[in-house]
């Protein structure tokens, strides 16, 4: 069976749509979702968990996963993953489940964690959902599975982050290194939070980063020789037949958004006490970017980890008290801007046409 184009491509037009519209009701409607809010995030995570699983060949890292899971069959196995990851698919093979089903349950578990802790933080949870669809569900649930896991984990975990929850933090942390490397920074998050910043000291921050993002080539070595071979080598890895470099839309897409946020910085933490050190733990994503953006794909990789913190942030801008017109071109932005992206991503022959198990 083949599937045609104008039939596949109705996953991914009435996914968005559907979530535009519950979010735009959820925004302009008072407590419309304070009863069905619970149905809605279990709806999501079931439509998209199966869209997830049933996929053929969407995403770049597809047929790398797929051997993965077909190889891998005792714990020894691809020794260069992490072992927890490995210990999971040989569990889940040697209960009979398909090779496929795999993908199904990796994106289970990290929609489950993702719009577990998008429910606890977010002040408009819908809305949330639709930006993590429209900008990170194809990168980080189709390609990047897990590091996906780890980027969940660290949502689920903001609250616990704040109210400074140490073992639940540290416990969380133990077992998503043991699925990806990434999930090292939840806890140097845990700590960096601690830290006090006000908005001068973003503001000089930023200027200094951003000159250190473009003159990287001066200090790339020295730093690079302070790097444990660790990280040298995970570096390597993604710098393996990839042209470093700065990717100038890139930083101006996230020097953009951090100047929106320091714009509104205390009208944002007069909105929710809570903004101020999420938007801490934002900023160190692009303290990273910089120190790492002499090899471009390793410093993306990094800062995706907690650029996804702008599914919690940016509805914050909604709750400003500022012109109702203003406010409204905000939102206009927003959604055009994450819809660009849902857009960009498509435009990509690993993601369009959607293709399923049933079909191949």
């Amino acid at each position: 069976m083949i599937e045609r184009e104008s039939d596949t491509m109705y996953v991914y037009l009435l996914s968005y749509i559907t979530l535009l519209v519950l979010s735009l009701k959820e925004i302009t409607t008072s407590r419309f979702y304070s009863g069905n809010i619970n149905k809605l995030i279990i709806g999501c995570l079931l439509v998209f968990s199966i869209i997830a699983g049933i996929r053929y060949g969407i995403g770049t890292d597809y047929f790398n996963y797929l051997e993965i899971f077909n190889y891998v069959n005792v714990i020894s196995d691809y020794g260069y993953l992490e072992p927890g990851f490995r210990f999971v698919i040989v569990l889940i093979k040697s209960l009979g489940f398909s090779v496929e089903s795999l993908f199904f349950f990796f994106s289970f578990i990290t929609l489950f964690y993702m719009f577990y802790g998008i429910k606890k933080t977010s002040i408009y949870p819908m809305f949330s959902v639709f930006l993590f669809i429209t900008v990170f569900y194809i990168g980080y649930v189709f390609n990047g599975v897990r590091q996906g896991i780890a980027m969940a984990l660290f949502v689920y975990l903001l609250i616990d982050i704040e109210q400074r929850n140490f073992k639940k933090v540290l416990l969380y942390t133990i077992i998503g290194l043991t699925l990806h490397f990434s999930a090292i920074f939840i806890m140097v998050g845990y700590f960096f939070s601690r830290l006090k910043f006000s908005r001068k000291s973003y503001v000089i921050l930023t200027v200094l980063l951003v000159v250190a993002i473009f003159t990287n080539h001066i200090w790339t070595n020295a730093f690079m020789y302070l790097m444990p071979d660790y990280i040298q080598t995970k570096i390597d890895i993604y710098a393996n037949g990839i042209v470093g470099g700065i990717d100038s839309i890139g930083v101006l897409q996230r020097l953009l958004l951090l100047i929106l946020f320091l714009i509104y910085y205390n009208k944002l933490k007069m909105v929710n006490a809570s903004f101020e050190w999420i938007f801490k733990l934002y900023f160190l994503g692009f303290v990273f970017y910089a120190m790492f953006s002499f090899q471009e794909m390793f410093a993306t990789r990094i800062n995706m980890f907690f650029r996804i913190l702008e599914i919690i942030l940016l509805p914050y801008i909604l709750c400003l008290d500022i012109n109702k017109y203003k406010k409204w071109s905000l939102l206009i932005i927003i959604i055009a801007w994450a819809t660009l992206l849902f857009v960009s991503q498509l435009t990509h022959s690993f993601n369009f046409p959607f293709r399923t198990i049933f079909g191949k």
